[in-house]
């Protein structure tokens, strides 16, 4: 029997140790930067850790699927898709700016001083579950965009078109000023 349960898993053997899992459920390969990252070693107590789920039905802290899995839990029943090969280009990770954008989701009263530092000081016209909710809710949309991004439904090529500033002529050099013709 247990053979049959490795050869039935044998798709699932080849590849990077972690897959990631996508808030649909679907799941993909990991980015060469998200392979660096997850090959770090983390001290458990570490607030930038990874977080990796126990099990692919498991949910984050915003009540999501989404997260990195050890490739061994995967179903066998679940295609592990390519990633996009130029994920790790489209993707920026700022946490500030992740930061602010929860701040203005819920309505906080922020303030960028000078010198970089922000301030914020949570909305008081909503209760700390609505706010939390509020966060929640832009902490999703921003993961899910992320993750269309990771998916190889697309071609590379069509991708790489929408990214890519397109080639221009240059101008025609000057000689001076213009003759302009008077009587046209």
């Amino acid at each position: 029997m247990k053979s049959f349960f490795k050869r039935f898993r044998a798709s699932h053997a080849e590849g990077f140790k972690f897959v990631y899992v996508n808030q649909d459920g679907s799941v993909r390969e990991l980015s060469p930067n998200e392979q660096v990252y997850l090959s770090q070693e983390f001290h458990p107590a570490d607030g930038a850790r990874p977080f990796v789920k126990s099990s692919y039905r498991s949910l984050d802290g915003w009540g999501s699927m989404s997260g990195f899995l050890p490739r061994k839990k995967v179903p066998s029943d679940v295609r592990i898709d390519p990633v996009n090969g130029l994920y790790d280009s489209l993707v920026v990770e700022d946490p500030m700016s992740d930061f602010l954008e929860d701040c203005r989701a819920a309505g906080d009263i922020t303030r960028i001083d000078a010198d970089g530092s922000i301030q914020s000081t949570p909305n008081p016209e909503i209760s700390a579950q609505e706010r939390f909710e509020r966060i929640r809710r832009s902490t999703l949309e921003r993961q899910e965009k992320r993750e269309r991004l990771g998916k190889p439904s697309e071609t590379d090529a069509t991708r790489a078109a929408e990214h890519t500033i397109p080639e221009t002529k240059p101008a025609p050099e000057n000689k001076g000023p213009s003759q302009v013709n008077p009587k046209g």
